[in-house]
């Protein structure tokens, strides 16, 4: 018969996942009543993965390399969980005075203390899109399983992203405040087809 000549019907495409992480424009205000400032303001953001790369998107309104509000300096952080990771995972890209920094690491918790310090493992290569307001993070499956191994099949949960502003201080050197802040997407397994581009 001709329905057992056809054969079994051809298995659909995975459609690719893209927003995982979506946040409310307009609410990224640095100081008190102060306007949203676009270049902090986060909109959205995606991880994938490869079999080589483990890659992250995080996505604000605008970008600009300078403004009169943040000229201490800004760090973008991308963050979330693997489930044999230690601690919390992260991307991030310090912008300031001496130019753009992309790096990759955990959180790792104080002595004695409930607070983390994001503590850097390596440099990320990372690209910003002025145009888009973009900013892509990228490491390498094989450096970053000093932390985790990043395959096929595990969920990557926790997504968060966030803009921080440098404030600076005579004491410390400068001092970071969360502007915003994107968290409680869906869970990501690695292996999925996204909209984020990464390198097979």
């Amino acid at each position: 018969p001709a329905s057992q000549a056809a054969g079994k019907p051809k298995p659909k495409p995975v459609k690719p996942v893209c927003n995982i992480l979506v946040d409310p424009a307009g609410d990224a205000s640095v100081v008190g009543p102060d306007p949203s400032d676009d270049s902090m303001d986060v909109i959205s953001a995606d991880i994938a993965t490869s079999a080589k790369t483990i890659s992250a998107e995080l996505r604000l309104k605008a970008y600009s390399a300078s403004d009169a509000i943040t000229s201490g300096g800004r760090v973008y952080y991308v963050t979330f969980g693997a489930a044999d990771a230690a601690n919390p995972l992260y991307f991030s890209l310090t912008h300031d005075a001496l130019g753009d920094s992309f790096e990759w690491g955990d959180l790792e918790p104080q002595p004695g203390g409930t607070l983390s310090n994001y503590t850097k493992k390596g440099a990320a290569t990372g690209t910003i899109d002025a145009a888009t307001g973009v900013i892509k993070f990228s490491v390498a499956v094989s450096d970053f399983a000093v932390l985790s191994k990043i395959k096929a099949g595990v969920k990557i949960t926790d997504l968060a992203a966030i803009s921080s502003v440098v404030i600076p201080s005579t004491l410390t050197g400068g001092l970071v405040q969360e502007v915003d802040k994107a968290s409680g997407g869906k869970p990501y397994i690695a292996g999925t087809p996204s909209c984020v581009k990464v390198t097979p």
